[in-house]
């Protein structure tokens, strides 16, 4: 399974595919077997943790199944004798990005490998919807979690941000005013993926470096059709909640010709 997720002619979603067809066939037999050994539990621990992370952007509806894997090889292997702190930070960080906010608290207090870990707390807008388009952003110093408006008749931008590149894109926005208006007539939603990396504090400092285009950080992937987290920074046009145009990446020398000749198409530059 390691060398298929490092063929890098793959997509994202094809690796998906692949890796969950091999997880079937060379652990779907054992994961629920007894008298295990402490290398097989092992391993499947290692492939239930890959397959967790490559679910949160694709075949969502698989996350769950792998997480609960991670969990019954974990608590065999310490009844085993086979604790193992690096385990532990990766069923935390597994459950932080599925949101599972609860069962990562529970760990972290029985965990010593997560002694510096702290499970973000946030309110919740009044009738949020996980169906829906949602994420969390900050209304003054309180971290919120909120569903993202409906769409309307207007084009709006939706950028996955985050990234060292992301932040080029942020500043070169920010420096040009025809694309400043552009992104600004867009209502451009700046947004980190629902991965791993749960950071209030990083939203705070990109919050502060661009006072223009506050980001924000998604609850989940599968409630934002059509729009792929999986690169950054990718830019994505929506009208009426349809997509109608994107453009990937971003130039050291400025805006990449894509998004240019997206933003015309869209209305938003002449």
């Amino acid at each position: 399974m390691l060398a298929l997720s490092r063929q890098s002619e793959l997509s994202t979603a094809e690796k998906t595919d692949r890796l969950s067809a091999e997880y079937a066939l060379h652990f779907g037999p054992v994961a629920h077997q007894q008298g295990i050994s402490r290398d097989d539990l092992q391993a499947l621990f290692d492939a239930a943790n890959m397959m967790a992370s490559y679910t949160m952007y694709f075949r969502a509806e698989d996350n769950r199944r792998y997480i609960e894997d991670m969990i019954r090889a974990r608590d065999l292997l310490q009844s085993a004798g086979g604790e193992s702190e690096s385990n532990d930070r990766n069923l935390y960080d597994a459950l932080i990005a599925a949101r599972r906010f609860d069962e990562a608290r529970d760990l972290a207090r029985t965990s010593s490998a997560l002694r510096d870990r702290t499970v973000p707390t946030f309110d919740t807008a009044e009738g949020f919807d996980p169906a829906r388009p949602g994420y969390f952003e900050y209304s003054g110093d309180k971290l919120m979690l909120r569903n993202a408006s409906a769409p309307g008749d207007e084009v709006q931008i939706l950028i996955v941000s985050g990234c060292h590149a992301a932040r080029d894109a942020a500043r070169g926005i920010a420096g040009d005013p025809g694309l400043r208006e552009a992104f600004r007539r867009g209502g451009a939603l700046w947004l980190t993926p629902a991965d791993r990396t749960f950071d209030p504090g990083e939203i705070k400092r990109w919050n502060t470096d661009f006072l223009d285009s506050p980001i924000r950080i998604a609850f989940n992937h599968s409630a934002w059709r059509g729009v792929d987290f999986t690169r950054q920074p990718n830019f994505f046009f929506f009208k009426r909640g349809r997509l109608v145009g994107k453009s990937e990446g971003w130039s050291r020398s400025g805006p990449p010709q894509a998004l240019l000749s997206a933003l015309r198409e869209a209305g938003l530059m002449h």
